[in-house]
């Protein structure tokens, strides 16, 4: 069985997700990153994603950046 190293860096991960988004109908995507993993928001942002702020839904939780892309690039 194939390790997840595998299939880093082979644009897999992409395009997965252009094609989940590709049959939508709504006009953005929003989303949120851990603020405490900045290579997945970097990955994000090279994905078109820009962030919009930063939220924390409870006191006690972790503090995400929330990302929005305009689904048609």
């Amino acid at each position: 069985m194939p390790d997840r190293a595998d299939f880093r860096g082979t644009g897999t991960a992409r395009t997965l997700h252009e094609e989940l988004l590709s049959h939508r109908v709504e006009e953005r995507s929003n989303l949120l990153a851990d603020e405490e993993h900045p290579k997945v928001r970097a990955l994000y942002e090279r994905w078109g994603y820009t962030e919009m702020g930063i939220m924390q839904p409870y006191p006690d939780s972790p503090r995400y950046v929330t990302m929005w892309r305009p689904i048609t690039l």
